[in-house]
């Protein structure tokens, strides 16, 4: 294990002696098998990945190879090292031309197809209406699977540095920007994959597995898998094009849905429409409003730029973003004043959500003001008034 340590610890120095990383590298790897050292040499494996990326690029398939024996390696590894490693592997192919990425992706990409179309399988073995409890050896493996792509996800972002110096024009940065989207846009790997992808959060949702709230009629969806699915929304929904780019219209229609879904829908009452809310809307709508958050952070502070032609313009993203937040805003005020008699009592009782509520709403102010005209006034009369409590 000291090894290990000591070859972790000198990865600034292997990047001035590029030739023995043939030899380091796979002394790393092959203690990934052995339970008592793979912590140690992932971590190791990650500060090589970090300090030596550039150096490393030659070896991308080896890399790639890595990452799909850890794959289908399943519990040989535990599940948070198979992230770290598909992170720092998805960092190593960064570092290369945009052809180059989409060819070492392309097989990592089909072997991710493989094993989530598998855990959706298995998952729809489980008998209808089993409980949360019981349908965790089921969800399980898809978890895992998705928790891969997050990870992916994250490794394969284009640093904020080269994302702001294109927003301000730099030709250097636009032309790195505008070739990856190009290339990204033009893989078939990458293109059946982001569809696949898509069309399998959307599945996910009409499963029949999930049981239902007796009083709402929503889907009780497991707090692990929501999580992960607006994860990868995300981390692939960025300023800089992004090889698993799912797409603003349709990021946003996804969002939209599972809310309706999972948190809040109108129904219909005898005194006219009325809203359903999920018996924990409370404790899984604050990931849905980090989401809209990163929507805001991201796209609606800064124009579509050239390697973004298929994105809206801010204009229509506001609009767009401006009719998911109405909704949001507006149902949580209606399930917060519905947790007690005066509204100052009721946000006492739902301190997370409100924070998560102010929050939003100065990141709106401070990165996107535009935004508050694309908003219905109940929201924006509901948002001060949810604020004007949080302050108080």
């Amino acid at each position: 294990m000291s090894m290990l340590s000591l070859i972790g610890a000198y990865s600034e120095w292997w990047k001035g002696h590029p030739e023995l990383l043939l030899v380091v590298v796979p002394c790393v790897t092959s203690s990934l098998n052995q339970p008592a050292l793979v912590q140690t040499a992932v971590a190791a494996f990650r500060r090589i990945c970090d300090s030596c990326r550039d150096q490393l690029t030659g070896a991308s398939d080896s890399m790639i190879h890595l990452a799909r024996q850890v794959l289908s390696a399943g519990a040989a590894v535990p599940a948070r090292e198979q992230q770290r490693i598909f992170e720092s592997v998805a960092e190593v192919v960064m570092a290369q031309t945009p052809d180059k990425q989409t060819a070492a992706l392309g097989p990592l990409l089909s072997s991710l197809a493989e094993a989530l179309n598998k855990g959706v399988q298995f998952l729809e073995t489980a008998p209808d209406g089993i409980s949360l409890a019981d349908l965790e050896p089921y969800l399980e493996p898809l978890l895992n699977v998705l928790r891969l792509v997050g990870s992916l996800a994250r490794g394969l972002q284009f640093s904020d540095e080269i994302e702001e110096r294109a927003q301000l024009g730099d030709q250097e940065a636009v032309v790195s920007l505008v070739s990856a989207a190009q290339h990204y846009s033009s893989s078939a790997e990458m293109s059946e994959f982001r569809c696949l992808l898509l069309d399998l959060m959307g599945r996910l949702f009409l499963l029949p597995v999930w049981g239902r709230d007796p009083a709402s009629n929503l889907i009780q969806m497991d707090d692990a898998l929501l999580e992960c699915l607006l994860d990868i929304v995300n981390s692939s929904t960025r300023r800089g094009p992004h090889a698993m780019d799912l797409g603003l219209g349709k990021v946003i229609g996804f969002i939209a849905s599972a809310w309706t879904a999972v948190i809040a829908c109108p129904v219909s009452s005898g005194s006219g429409d009325a809203m359903a809310l999920g018996a924990r809307w409370s404790d899984q709508c604050p990931a849905f409003i980090q989401s809209i958050s990163q929507l805001v952070t991201v796209l609606a502070s800064a124009s579509s730029g050239s390697w973004q032609p298929n994105r809206p313009s801010v204009d229509d993203s506001d609009r767009m973003l401006g009719s998911v937040l109405t909704r949001f805003i507006d149902d949580i005020y209606v399930g917060i004043s519905r947790e007690a008699s005066s509204l100052a009592t009721a946000i006492e009782q739902q301190p997370v959500i409100n924070e998560y509520i102010f929050d939003l709403g100065t990141r709106v102010l401070q990165t996107r003001p535009a935004l508050f005209a694309c908003l219905e006034r109940s929201a924006v009369g509901h948002l001060c008034e949810l604020s004007v409590q949080a302050l108080s």
